[in-house]
């Protein structure tokens, strides 16, 4: 007897193709595999260029409705995106998706509804509720973004976030996992500044220490050619920092890997 085949959804997921795509990028740096990468960002260019709206990235192009963990998700793509290219095209993508995050899904509460409400809901789901790995991730997502482009609301809103999951933990028993990592990161986030005049440069530092693969730091391009930064900083230079504090610069990846290691180890208490 013949069995029917399975249901195939032939629906394209922004959720989860972000997912995916962040997987891709991450797969690629640490295994080298440029195609993987590639994926990574012809996925990121395909869900901006084709499901973006006014309230969001589209769930799927059927449904034509957004969801928060579409949103937060590819928040997330473009921001590691961002660590690895260090282009400030994705800086600006991810401010576009941050402000509608910020402005449709903030809730009473402080939290962020799984969704914007709509009058053709029905029974329970008419009532939103506050997703914990969204939110816990939107919180270090929208912390780091308010770092890179100076954006203090962001970082308000993320401390925000923070401050609520953090009361209640308890209550989300072993789901508090997606939370406990977003915590780590944000009582103690650490900040590689790649100060060069060439660009390139910055970025080779960034694929050849695979950056992006460790789970504690951000990374900021600075443009030494501008005026600005050379005020600030008397040579070029990795600089690490943490909070307002600012280690001397480093030069190679040895210097690099023992001054962060240095770091999480106070941090964490080792």
């Amino acid at each position: 007897m013949k069995r029917n085949p399975p249901y195939i959804d032939k629906n394209i997921y922004s959720c989860k193709n972000a997912l995916c795509a962040i997987s891709f990028l991450k797969t690629g740096i640490l295994l080298n595999n440029e195609d993987y990468i590639n994926i990574a960002l012809e996925v990121s260019k395909r869900l901006y260029n084709e499901y973006l709206t006014k309230e969001g990235i589209l769930h799927s192009k059927n449904l034509g409705i957004s969801y928060l963990d579409d949103n937060v998700l590819f928040l997330d793509l473009l921001i590691n995106l961002y660590n690895y290219y260090l282009d400030q095209e994705y800086l600006e993508k991810a401010k576009i998706i941050a402000d509608i995050i910020v402005k449709e899904y903030v809730d009473f509460n402080g939290l962020l509804k799984d969704r914007i409400p709509s009058e053709d809901s029905l029974g329970l789901l008419k009532e939103p509720y506050h997703p914990l790995n969204e939110n816990s991730l939107a919180a270090k997502d929208l912390y780091i973004l308010g770092e890179l482009i100076g954006d203090e609301n962001l970082k308000k809103i993320s401390k925000e976030i923070t401050s609520i999951l953090s009361a209640n933990y308890v209550s989300y028993s072993l789901f508090a996992s997606s939370f406990a990592n977003s915590l780590l990161f944000l009582l103690d986030p650490i900040e590689i500044r790649l100060v060069f005049s060439n660009k390139d440069m910055a970025k080779n530092i960034v694929k050849e220490n695979k950056l992006i693969l460790n789970p504690f730091v951000y990374i900021k391009y600075i443009d030494f050619n501008s005026e600005k930064a050379k005020q600030e900083y008397n040579k070029e230079g990795i600089y690490v920092c943490k909070g307002t504090l600012c280690y001397p610069p480093v030069h190679t990846a040895d210097e690099l890997n023992k001054l962060i290691e240095k770091i999480l180890k106070e941090n964490l208490k080792f």
